[in-house]
């Protein structure tokens, strides 16, 4: 399982630098996935081996949501301030 949380820890630090849709879309599709899986290997254990490492872990992939989110909503900001330029000046 650790390798698993390694893997989308990568995928969402990669995911936080790309710009292109297709390459996000395919990140996004794979951290599902693994998702997927570690969700399925957490029900079936009995045991949670290294508690806090796993809790450190979650903990940063939180952190890592939170900055895409953040980037995401800026972005979001950014264009639409630019629609509404682009509305109110009407060029012809």
């Amino acid at each position: 399982m650790k390798e698993k949380i390694n893997l989308v820890l990568e995928l969402l630090k990669q995911l936080s630098n790309k710009n292109d849709p297709h390459q996000i879309l395919k990140l996004e599709e794979k951290i599902q996935n693994i998702s997927v899986d570690i969700k399925k290997e957490i029900s079936e254990s009995t045991e949670v081996e290294n508690h806090k490492e796993l809790e450190e872990k979650v903990n940063l992939l939180g952190e890592l949501l939170n900055s895409l989110e953040k980037s995401k909503t800026a972005n979001n900001k950014i264009f639409i301030e630019f629609q509404d330029f682009i509305k109110n000046r009407k060029f012809k």
